[in-house]
């Protein structure tokens, strides 16, 4: 692992993934420099991939059903930081710092989607309800929705 003092870490470009099975997730929140690639899906299954000396610097937690994901210190990955999330329900997504996302498979009554920062995101699917906050330079492509 290199380490510049005060700058972060840079990514060693070997690729690595890590799989997680969780419980009961309705919503995803990353921050920083992650690509989320979320679907629904009878599977509970999160995988992380991308440098293999930087993911143990990130931090997945779930709270009230939430999956948050951020990196401990900053970070320069060699390879894409990816989070693969499946769920059955995906109610709410938030996406942050310079965060991409790609939110496919949507169903249901409700999805709220917020953007902040430089982050991009494409949304598909079918609900009733959309609610989008933006702000930033944030992008949304949300043609994909109906």
């Amino acid at each position: 692992m290199v380490t510049i003092a005060g700058c972060g870490t840079r990514g060693d470009g070997e690729a690595a993934s890590q799989r997680f099975e969780l419980g009961e997730l309705h919503g995803v929140d990353v921050g920083g420099v992650f690509v989320l690639q979320a679907q629904r899906s009878s599977d509970r299954l999160v995988e992380l991939q991308g440098d293999a000396n930087l993911l143990p610097l990130v931090e997945l937690d779930v709270q009230g059903g939430v999956l948050r994901a951020r990196t401990r210190t900053s970070t320069f990955p060699q390879l894409p930081m990816v989070l693969v999330v499946h769920t059955p329900e995906l109610r709410e997504v938030e996406l942050s710092g310079a965060a991409r996302g790609e939110i496919a498979g949507l169903s249901g009554e409700s999805f709220a989607l917020g953007v902040s920062g430089a982050s991009e995101a494409r949304v598909a699917g079918e609900v009733v309800r959309f609610t989008l906050d933006v702000s930033g330079a944030s992008q949304v492509e949300a043609a994909g929705l109906v």
